[in-house]
């Protein structure tokens, strides 16, 4: 299968977090539900998405030694923010780990687009072309995770408005 449409490179989340971010898009984003609670490892900022035209096979192939073999499991999380001049509110986990694994996917053979934004590792709660004060003091109030437990890495292609995920990579457990 050929890559068309703009595709993403995730940690899908679990527990607490996806259950917090759930109730956040029921609230702001209803038209997100169906999207996965994730954070975004390349599409959204450092590197672009998968440039289209490539084999989604040859990027399941590259891509699975790097995800298979991660041992990440859980990060912490630090903050609730949000991006200047924007109604995009998230939650910022720790950045080390993450930044590691981006930067291995980008030293790959995947060839992405370009991003206009420096990475930053994050989870979308609220995503709105502007806050408003209503926004604004409710997530100011907000008691969040103080952990992202991560279920696992996917593949997830936007089209549409709908995303829909092309490929689950599979943990390899660790005899021992």
């Amino acid at each position: 299968m050929e890559i068309k449409y703009p595709t993403y490179i995730i940690a899908e989340l679990t527990g607490e977090t996806k259950h917090f971010v759930m109730q956040c898009r029921t609230k702001f984003n209803p038209e997100r539900l169906s999207w996965p609670v994730d954070i975004t490892l390349t599409g959204s900022s450092g590197i672009g998405v998968i440039k289209a035209g490539q084999s989604l096979e040859k990027v399941i192939t590259v891509l699975s030694p790097l995800l298979e073999n991660n041992s990440l499991t859980a990060v912490p999380v630090h903050s609730l923010e949000s991006f200047p001049d924007t109604g995009i509110f998230y939650l910022k986990p720790r950045q080390t780990e993450l930044v590691k694994l981006h930067n291995k996917i980008i030293q790959s053979d995947i060839i992405f687009e370009e991003s206009d934004f420096p990475f930053t590792a994050h989870c979308t709660l609220c995503c709105r072309e502007k806050a408003t004060k209503e926004i604004d003091k409710y997530f100011s109030s907000l008691d969040f995770p103080s952990t992202a437990e991560i279920n696992c890495f996917s593949i997830y292609q936007l089209h549409n408005g709908t995303a829909t995920r092309l490929y689950q990579f599979k943990k390899v457990m660790k005899d021992g």
